[in-house]
């Protein structure tokens, strides 16, 4: 399971997370591939339609490198009621206080969109889905706060969920073209596109 926010083209950090997931495709796993058009909104101010155009292109390049749709879900956080439910449910998990360590304090929005994205990673878990299994997510480094939450989020509801907490893979970010430490959509002259 992995993802991207639809808030410009692919660039060369994009294309390591793709390759990832395509690998384990090609080694025979189903693969959850999220736009994450609610947290481009909560995080970038980025409309659901703006996003949409973005998402379009992104997952064209996903399918260009070899993404195999037939065994894959890929879908937008806007449309997924499952996802969002989650959230909701975790909310319940998660006080003020460790949502401030983990991400500093900012708008509950952020907040919000860090539960979505728990709800994401632990999508593939569901019931309709063949129910718990071991899930793995390749992200760059900089996302391990969410996969440490969500590890967490996935023990506390072990009970309900049955969940198995998600291992994680991760990547180096790559420097951006101005020195920067990462290559970033929001910043067009620190990165290559595809």
């Amino acid at each position: 399971m992995t993802g991207i926010k639809p808030t410009g083209q692919f660039h060369l950090g994009s294309l390591m997370t793709a390759r990832q997931v395509i690998y384990f495709q090609e080694q025979g796993a189903f693969a959850f591939y999220c736009i994450a058009d609610l947290e481009a909104y909560e995080d970038n101010g980025i409309k659901l339609e703006e996003s949409k155009s973005a998402a379009i292109g992104n997952v064209a390049d996903l399918l260009a490198l070899g993404f195999d749709p037939r065994h894959s879900y890929i879908y937008r956080q806007s449309q997924e009621e499952r996802v969002k439910n989650l959230a909701i449910s975790f909310a319940r998990g998660v006080t003020l206080a460790t949502m401030k360590a983990i991400y500093g304090t900012r708008h509950l929005g952020l907040y919000l969109a860090s539960l979505i994205q728990a709800g994401d990673i632990l999508l593939p878990q569901l019931q309709e889905f063949g129910g718990p299994k071991a899930t793995i997510i390749p992200v760059g480094i900089d996302q391990d706060p969410h996969l440490r939450l969500t590890r967490d989020l996935a023990s506390k509801f072990s009970s309900t969920y049955r969940f198995i907490p998600p291992a994680s893979t991760y990547h180096k970010l790559l420097k951006a073209l101005d020195g920067s430490p990462k290559m970033s959509k929001r910043s067009p002259m620190t990165y290559f596109t595809l």
